[in-house]
């Protein structure tokens, strides 16, 4: 982290508790009139112009209201708490760094001959001018739906790496057996000469107990890079972005991509998660490239490494492809990375945009079902224009996510509207639109991941693709039960937590 930074952050960190020692102090010594007076002033200033700055700001408008609630309910403590995740004073430096580093690696871009021009594409593709580019033909994908196979088929395609390997993932489980497997066949390529590059999440790694693994790869030649690591910003709105995406990058050819972190319960041999169902695919082929890219970009705009090696002369000789003939396929792809306060466009719009391309059914698989109010009021409006929906969440869950995704589906109740729940838990994030594109990623239908999480998503135009998705989703419905969707009746308590959850999610 560079000095400027820190400085930043120490001093918006030093207000909010200024703030909140102001509040203390203020009430403390409420003895006299006067001292009253001088209360009543503050706060009125203080809440008065803190209710300007989130008013005129350009927040969504729930988002907005919860912070006016905050800090209409918490004067002192609300202000310190809008002090602390909501100015953002360096954005606009990672920004424009990232831009900038994102238009140097277009120069290269080997597989401009497999680009879908602009007249031919599909409405369900993102056409707008920061994206249009990333779309390709000529891709292969391969569907590694059972779990065991996670860890055979990622071993097979470290074994066959030629030049690099370079993956990125949320979690690392230390004490995780597939992890150790996969780490000790990563060992013995870097011995080989291998050059491999591992960007992590901080604190994903830190909430699984993965930094002594990663500390063991390292001494073994292998480089590693932090996302976002946790210091002064565990107080800031820093904290809340994290890297969540998720892929290995073999050779610039091959990708496995999907939701699996590097964890036991990926591959359902955790005894205390259980049956656990995920969907991946390796994908062969221009589109890899883009996935690679935008690997690079996060090393080089947002890694953190001991050798401060991220520039352009050693990315640059493991990132031309060895052969860039590919097979002549009807799988058309875009790729769609979401960064939070650097993208133009966000996950939320691009799931509204994706829903209002269809005209039959939709089909959602999710592990985590809180969108946007946004997204909850459109699907209730698509079910009323007659498109059917069905949604396919876990049985399994902790209790606080059961009761929000509760007050979610209360919202949306509708005859064209089916949910199931999955026995088990299921991992998996699929969207279907028409039976005709598939949309899969890292993302989840919750807050954190339309707002707050660097995430991907890959727009599929692949007919008989979609179709063996389709098999999959209808094999996730033999294994669930139809909920029942009756109106319910929240006792004030119970309501009262689960708007207060809600609120959080909508702030942090």
């Amino acid at each position: 982290m560079n000095k400027i930074s820190f400085l930043i952050e120490l001093f918006i960190t030093a207000i909010a508790f200024f703030f909140i020692g102001l509040g203390i102090d203020l009430i403390i010594n409420l003895k006299t009139i006067t001292h009253l007076l001088i209360f009543i002033i503050t706060l009125w200033f203080l809440n008065t112009l803190f209710y300007l700055l989130t008013l005129f700001s350009q927040k969504i408008t729930y988002t907005k209201n919860c912070w006016l609630i905050v800090i209409l309910l918490f004067p002192f403590l609300g202000i310190a708490l809008f002090c602390l995740f909501e100015i953002r004073p360096i954005a606009k430096k990672t920004r424009d760094k990232f831009l900038l580093n994102k238009e140097r690696l277009k120069k290269y871009n080997f597989v401009s001959n497999c680009r879908i021009s602009e007249r031919n594409l599909a409405k369900i593709f993102l056409n707008i001018f920061d994206n249009k580019d990333d779309i390709y033909c000529n891709n292969e994908i391969k569907i590694i739906n059972n779990s065991t196979l996670i860890l055979e088929q990622l071993v097979k395609l470290i074994r066959n790496a030629k030049h690099h390997i370079n993956i990125q993932s949320f979690i690392f489980r230390s004490k995780s057996f597939f992890t150790k497997i996969i780490f000790l066949e990563l060992i013995k390529k870097a011995k080989k000469g291998v050059k491999i590059k591992i960007l992590y999440d901080h604190f994903g790694v830190i909430l699984k107990k993965g930094k002594r693994i990663l500390k063991w790869i390292e001494k073994n030649g292998i480089e590693i890079a932090c996302f976002n690591p946790l210091h002064l910003n565990i107080f800031t709105s820093s904290t809340n972005y994290r890297l969540h995406s998720k892929f290995v990058i073999i050779d610039n050819e091959f990708c496995f991509y999907g939701g699996s972190n590097f964890g036991d319960e990926y591959l359902s041999m955790d005894k205390n998660e259980g049956l656990w169902t995920d969907l991946n695919v390796i994908i062969k082929g221009p589109i890899v490239q883009l996935i690679n890219q935008s690997f690079l970009n996060y090393w080089l705009t947002l890694g953190h490494n001991k050798r401060r090696e991220n520039n352009f002369a050693i990315v640059e000789k493991y990132f031309q492809l060895q052969n860039n003939k590919f097979k002549q396929t009807n799988t058309t792809i875009q790729l769609l990375c979401f960064n939070p306060k650097i993208n133009f466009f966000s996950l939320n719009e691009t799931i509204l945009n994706e829903l209002a391309q269809a005209k039959k059914i939709i089909k959602i698989v999710t592990p985590y079902f809180c969108p946007t109010q946004e997204i909850n009021d459109y699907l209730k409006l698509l079910a009323i224009n007659g498109i059917k929906i069905e949604i396919i969440i876990p049985t399994k869950n902790v209790w606080f996510t059961k009761m929000m995704n509760e007050h979610c589906y209360q919202q949306i109740i509708d005859p064209n509207i089916t949910f199931y729940e999955y026995e088990g838990f299921i991992h998996s994030k699929i969207i279907l639109i028409d039976d005709k594109y598939t949309l899969l990623g890292s993302f989840n239908l919750d807050y954190r991941s339309i707002y707050f999480d660097f995430e991907s998503q890959l727009i599929i135009d692949d007919y008989d693709f979609t179709q063996k998705i389709v098999e999959i989703f209808e094999q996730y419905k033999t294994n669930s039960t139809k909920k029942n969707m009756n109106k319910k009746k929240y006792i004030l308590g119970k309501l009262t937590m689960t708007q207060f959850m809600l609120l959080c999610k909508a702030l942090f």
